[in-house]
């Protein structure tokens, strides 16, 4: 830079030269500190820029404009938030008891919502309810809404609150547990369990070829996906706005075993072809294959029988409390795989980052190909993921938000944080021993991970598996018989069964950090 345009910047009000700096991205914001002191000296000592650092560096978007609370506050919400996150050290606990017969559950920006059945739902009689608890935080208590009647019976269901959408699977009294013959999702708000005003049709249908045993529904956006597993393998997208259909695809069962959107214009299947590969695909306008990422190669007498994918929920906004929320890619995916062979067989967790896989598309439409992208294990692999071995796997699903991801244990819970946090603050390993708010002591270990992981071949792969994406890990003990934990970016929950019936959620503990 020239000594006269220093001059000229210098004589910028500072006012403005803030305001202009906000509107770049986080990274662009630090590299100006670096291109003199004067513009060190400014984004150091201003609050909006700092906070726009720390906010896009946790993947962070800002909160609704309604919300009063100025950037001080929401800076220093975020950073005592982070600290809370990276000691594993809860502000308040909360218990819970939703006294509700668990048929079908979701966690979404900050709502847990439980649909049960009344007696008699597989007779003439009775109908499915919902209870819908916003979870408390540090600043806020737990408020909830019930609905006895949902005017049908329920199979399963998907929701986002920030557009307050419902959207409810129709169970056929005539089917059991099947769907034969045609999908009903019916579209309502779930503040008012009424036809929701922006759903031109407020039933989508769609009928199918034989019956449905397994089914699974995602909403990102202006889109809702629904995939059924068994027997046939079906990938059905509308537009819940326009009830557009906008893919309607049918696979082999027993090649396709997964399915997750991407974004709401891309999503992934896993496919059980010898090794097993992720398949990314676009739809829109068209709907198109974009990429093949192939996985560890494994010996001849292995066979992949497990392939499932989940990352957390998409959501089209910010929660109407919040001052900042995760931005919908800064995520990751969570694969997990069993491997079986005569004897032993092995669980491998593999977390997979987003932004890796969003790449692939990126390339396929930058170099024009006219087919899709096929990418061996070792091209993309070992930079772009960390595998693990585990031997729990049983728990609820909504174990992963943003780039946190949560695996519950027989006696200790264990968190991985695959933020940028890692990276710019990593700390050496810590143990410590601590009492909740509840008056429950804990045990705590944290360790931050940038070294490679190798999982050995074993009888099962043809080499080692090497991979390097960097993580924290915190590990404490449990201090409750919970079988599942779920986690978004505020809370973990913990999960117990009734001690009476299985089928019926216990108490719920709500861990605000």
């Amino acid at each position: 830079m020239s000594a006269q345009t220093s001059l000229q910047i210098v004589g910028i009000p500072v006012e403005l030269l803030v305001a202009i700096l906000t509107r770049l991205d986080y990274r662009d914001i630090l590299r100006c500190t670096a291109v003199c002191r004067y513009f060190s000296d400014v984004v150091r000592s201003s609050v909006q820029l700092q906070y726009a650092i720390e906010r896009g560096a946790e993947g962070m978007a800002d909160g609704l404009p309604t919300h009063d609370i100025s950037t001080a506050e929401r800076l220093n919400c975020l950073l005592e938030r982070r600290d809370n996150w990276r000691q594993m050290k809860a502000k308040k606990v909360v218990s819970l008891s939703l006294d509700d017969n668990c048929l079908a559950y979701e966690l979404v920006s900050g709502v847990l919502a439980i649909v049960g059945n009344k007696p008699g739902v597989y007779g003439n009689e009775g109908r499915s309810h919902l209870t819908a608890s916003w979870l408390p935080s540090t600043s806020q208590d737990e408020r909830r809404v019930v609905f006895d009647d949902l005017g049908l019976v329920v199979k399963d269901f998907a929701m986002d609150p920030t557009q307050d959408l419902l959207a409810l699977v129709e169970h056929r009294m005539d089917a059991m547990d099947n769907m034969i013959g045609d999908i009903q999702i019916h579209l309502r708000t779930l503040s008012t369990n009424q036809r929701h005003e922006r759903a031109k049709v407020p039933v989508l249908r769609h009928g199918i070829q034989q019956s449905a045993v397994n089914s699974t529904m995602q909403i990102a956006d202006d889109v809702i996906g629904m995939f059924l597993s068994f027997p046939c393998a079906g990938i059905f997208i509308w537009n819940w706005t326009t009830g557009e259909m906008l893919v309607n695809a049918y696979h082999e069962a027993w090649l396709v075993h997964d399915f997750s959107f991407l974004s709401s214009r891309a999503y992934m299947l896993t496919i059980r072809n010898m090794e097993g590969c992720l398949e990314l695909f676009v739809f829109g306008e068209n709907h198109f294959h974009v990429a093949s990422l192939s996985l560890p190669e494994i010996q001849q007498d292995v066979i992949l029988n497990l392939m499932r994918t989940h990352t957390g929920p998409f959501t089209a906004g910010a929660p109407p409390d919040a001052p900042f929320y995760v931005l919908p890619e800064y995520r990751v995916h969570v694969l997990t795989l069993l491997y079986i062979r005569p004897s032993p067989h092995r669980l491998v967790r593999m977390v997979i980052d987003h932004a890796a896989l969003m790449s692939n598309i990126t390339e396929y439409f930058e170099t024009k190909a006219h087919s899709p992208i096929l990418k061996r294990w070792a091209d993309w692999g070992p930079f772009a993921t960390r595998a693990l071995d585990y031997s729990h796997w049983r728990h609820w699903l909504r174990y992963v938000h943003g780039r946190r991801v949560v695996f519950p244990g027989q006696e200790r819970t264990t968190v991985l944080d695959f933020g940028l946090d890692c990276i710019r603050n990593p700390s050496g390993p810590t143990l410590e021993d601590y009492t909740d708010p509840s008056g429950c002591p804990i045990s705590i270990s944290t360790d931050t991970v940038t070294e490679p992981t190798e999982l050995p071949a074993g009888g099962h792969f043809k080499a080692p598996i090497i991979t390097r994406l960097p993580f924290r890990i915190a590990e404490f003990s449990n201090t409750a018989s919970e079988h599942g934990i779920m986690i978004d970016d505020q809370r973990l929950i913990g999960l117990t069964e009734d001690a009476e019936n299985n089928d019926e959620l216990g108490e719920i503990r709500v861990l605000c950090y």
